[in-house]
């Protein structure tokens, strides 16, 4: 097999990785119960580690947006 085949996938295995949250949190899980390593668990789950890693952040700004955002509606 020549190494340019090699590099496509074959049909039906795709290696796409999907940012699902239920995937986050089965991997933190199985990171934390079983000492699984986040690699293993985020190929195992199908997920990134950049989506293991990610943590929603709420900062002052979005509730001054949000303020403004209801002032204009009652207006």
């Amino acid at each position: 097999m020549e190494k340019s085949e090699t590099a496509i996938p074959a049909q039906g295995t795709s290696r796409r990785l999907f940012q699902s949250p239920a995937g986050q949190w089965m991997a933190v899980k199985a990171v934390n119960d079983r000492g699984a390593s986040i690699a293993l668990a985020c190929r195992t789950f199908s997920i990134s580690e950049s989506c293991y890693h990610y943590e929603r952040k709420l900062s002052d700004e979005n509730a001054e947006i949000t303020d403004w955002l209801e002032k204009l509606t009652i207006a």
